[in-house]
């Protein structure tokens, strides 16, 4: 391999390589291959499977013990594929207030900093279930298969859900007709499922 600038041969390397392309300045990529320009010292990374090592990142984002820095709110925003304006409508904030957040001209509330992690999860969940559900159609064992289906069933959006609330207080009547209650599954279990207790034992 040239390089570019030089037109001399690079020797292939291994080296730690700083991420910067990923937007984040902290990602450390260790022990990859690379080519190295011998005279201007420039040195081009070999990375293979960024899908992968971008949730990699991800997972570490969402388990950090400290608030989410600008940066790192725009690199899961990105990976959710949401825009600002719907991240802000998800939220219930301005799109100023995502910029601002992302720009790290202001920093970022603990309750949207929660939200965002648990929408970031719940994207990958997502993501996870359309990847194995195929796997999980050619299972031999019928239990197995209902168990693992239901898990991976589709549910209320939680990003439909928090875009739909409305900054007001509005007394809206619940309607649940008959038809319904009869037609209706066992409860699943899910992100605004109802534990299904056994209130027997409590006799």
């Amino acid at each position: 391999m040239l390089c570019y600038d030089c037109k001399v041969e690079m020797k292939k390397i291994k080296t730690n390589y700083r991420y910067t392309e990923s937007g984040l300045k902290n990602v450390v990529l260790k022990g990859i291959s690379a080519y190295k320009c011998p005279k201007c010292k420039q040195i081009n990374p070999i990375i293979s499977r960024i899908k992968e090592i971008h949730r990699m990142i991800g997972e570490d984002l969402i388990n950090k013990n400290s608030l989410l820095m600008g940066n790192e709110v725009a690199f899961l925003r990105k990976e959710m594929e949401i825009r600002a304006k719907d991240l802000a409508q998800i939220l219930g904030v301005t799109k100023v207030t995502v910029s601002r957040w992302e720009n790290e001209k202001e920093q970022i509330s603990p309750a949207c900093d929660r939200l965002i992690r648990l929408l970031y999860g719940n994207r990958i969940f997502e993501q996870t279930c359309q990847v194995v559900r195929p796997e999980i159609d050619k299972l031999q064992s019928q239990i197995v298969k209902a168990i693992l289906t239901s898990v991976c069933e589709p549910k209320t959006s939680i990003e439909e859900v928090f875009r739909n609330i409305r900054r007001r207080h509005i007394r809206s009547e619940i309607s649940i007709p008959s038809g319904r209650i009869a037609s209706s599954k066992p409860m699943q279990a899910g992100i605004f499922s109802i534990p299904n207790l056994n209130l027997s034992k409590f006799k």
